[in-house]
């Protein structure tokens, strides 16, 4: 037990220091009498360091902090959670890997810290975590807004077989040119927005990011489950679920996916009982694919851009989209609807939608239709 100690509970520096620690409890660190620091675990300038069935509670600004070009950490079945802010009201983190660092977390719980879950920023710094839980991350106005997990500034993460449930602003955001980000097999749920915003959505790609989805399921998040914009970030998602996402308090969005800027590839996916779209895609140079998926059964919202429509798939304000064998129907609208956009429709089932099946307008011929069933 290393319990109420100050200015940090373990310092690791140093290539040549490596620390195995097992079954242990770390908690309660405070600032120093300067009123800073008080972090859990600290390693960085090449230091290595094994953490197994470890609890780290109630340390201050981060549980874990690890940095620097060849830094390790290993955590496995280990628990960082409630990390309080400092004295300034900053951080209050989980887990922060920066500068070229590595991290792998397996089987471990990220639970109940103020500004997010766990960061990973920085070129060269890579983060790997499998079969483990992000949850009930709270709303804080700094960092990235009670996110589960933050990949930023040129760095790398892969999740598999993972949940991220509960969390504020998003359950995952992936930032900045060079920043990748791989979720297989992962929930990503229920995530709600924080104070003074309306968006709680479950996977945001911005900033030129890039981002691979596979085997996933996306549920009960706000105003989006998927988010990407800019237009240097591109998305691919297959084999995935993108379902029930709720309206903001506003009432005007819902989207199942949201492509506002770059490219996206959506194969084998279904998205079904969202609001307002289905999938809508928006803005000049937005290109996007979507082949055999299923739009499902999307509700109209109340008000807004997009509120009312019910639409399975949207494309406005100059988007492009190619829809290829896939299935529409049962939309509150229309099957799709094409508004001063361009793209193609070939091979798709569009039937049982409540108003028309495709609907097209201001997009002066630039439309192509291959065979469809209606």
């Amino acid at each position: 037990l290393l319990e109420e100690n100050r200015d940090g509970g373990i310092n690791a520096m140093s290539p040549a220091s490596e620390v195995w620690m097992s079954g242990t409890i770390l908690r309660t660190t405070g600032p120093n009498e300067q009123g800073v620091n008080g972090m859990g675990i600290v390693a960085f300038d090449g230091a290595s360091l094994e953490i197994s069935s470890c609890l780290l509670d109630q340390n201050t600004a981060l549980g874990a902090f690890v940095l620097d070009p060849g830094t390790v950490v290993r955590l496995t079945d280990t628990v960082i959670r409630d990390t309080r802010a400092d004295v300034a009201g900053g951080l209050g983190i989980g887990l922060e890997a920066d500068f070229g660092s590595r991290v792998f977390l397996d089987q471990c719980l990220i639970a109940g810290n103020p500004a997010a879950g766990i960061v990973v920023n920085g070129p060269d710094t890579e983060a790997d975590i499998s079969a483990s839980v992000v949850r009930d991350t709270r709303s804080s106005d700094l960092m990235s807004a009670g996110a589960g997990l933050q990949v930023s500034a040129g760095s790398t993460a892969s999740l598999d077989r993972c949940l991220l449930q509960g969390n504020t602003g998003a359950g995952v955001v992936a930032e900045d040119p060079g920043s990748w980000l791989r979720l297989t097999r992962t929930i990503v749920q229920e995530t709600e927005p924080y104070e003074n915003s309306d968006r709680g959505v479950g996977l945001q790609v911005q900033w030129g990011a890039e981002a691979e989805i596979a085997g996933c399921l996306f549920q009960g998040n706000v105003e989006a489950g998927i988010y990407s914009m800019s237009p240097d970030s591109r998305i691919d998602v297959s084999d995935s679920i993108v379902g029930d996402t709720r309206l903001n308090p506003l009432g005007e969005y819902g989207v199942g996916l949201t492509v506002l800027g770059g490219a996206a590839a959506i194969d084998r996916t279904r998205l079904q009982a969202n609001h307002t779209a289905g999938i809508w895609v928006a803005n000049p140079g937005t290109s996007v694919t979507v082949t055999d998926a299923e739009v499902r059964h999307t509700i109209k919202g109340s008000s807004g851009a997009v509120g009312g429509a019910g639409d399975g798939v949207l494309v406005s304000h100059g988007a492009q989209l190619a829809l290829t064998s896939s299935v529409l129907v049962g939309n509150d609208r229309t099957g799709a609807f094409f508004s001063s956009s361009s793209g193609s429709v070939s091979g798709c089932t569009i039937t049982l939608n409540k108003s028309y099946g495709l609907a097209i307008d201001s997009c002066h011929a630039c439309l192509d239709f291959g065979d469809l069933a209606n």
